[in-house]
């Protein structure tokens, strides 16, 4: 669910799987498993996802909706 965005997001900054595995605690193999979906990220890592990037849960969940 959330992996599209991971991506989307770390595309966006022009950003490494090793520049973002290293910050979350992964090296750049493992980074690369969590976005193609073959590792879960676990809480704490999600955290420190969430503060890279300034994005809440819901968003990296694509659980925000459009305000109508």
């Amino acid at each position: 669910m959330y992996l599209k965005r991971l991506k989307e997001l770390r595309e966006e900054r022009g950003q490494t799987y090793e520049q973002v595995g290293e910050i979350i605690g992964k090296d750049a193999k493992k980074y690369m498993k969590i976005e193609n979906g073959e590792i879960d990220l676990k809480i704490p890592e999600l955290i420190k996802v969430w503060d890279l990037y300034g994005v809440t849960a819901d968003y990296l969940m694509e659980l925000e909706r459009p305000v109508k």
